[in-house]
């Protein structure tokens, strides 16, 4: 059945995190830092812009490659106007 092979891969290929605060200890990052060991580039998305819980996850996630995986360059798609407001 469909079903039990859809819950089957969530088993397999979901990781619980402890928090959203960049502040948190990234420990339970480890498994997403396995998968991504040898990228050069990482992308992230989202189905929803401008929400505070997905900045602070984005940021999260961007502490922890940046001092665990030594990436330094991060980079944001925008809207022409909303790019003005990075200035302020």
């Amino acid at each position: 059945m469909k079903t039990d092979k859809i819950k089957q891969f969530i088993q397999n290929n979901v990781y619980r995190i402890n928090g959203i605060c960049p502040d948190d200890d990234s420990d339970d990052l480890k498994p997403l830092s396995d998968i991504m060991e040898n990228a050069r580039v990482i992308a992230f998305g989202e189905g929803a812009r401008f929400m505070k819980e997905l900045w602070t996850i984005r940021q999260r996630l961007l502490k922890h490659f940046h001092q665990r995986h030594g990436f330094n360059l991060f980079a944001m798609e925008f809207g022409f106007t909303e790019g003005f407001k990075l200035q302020e």
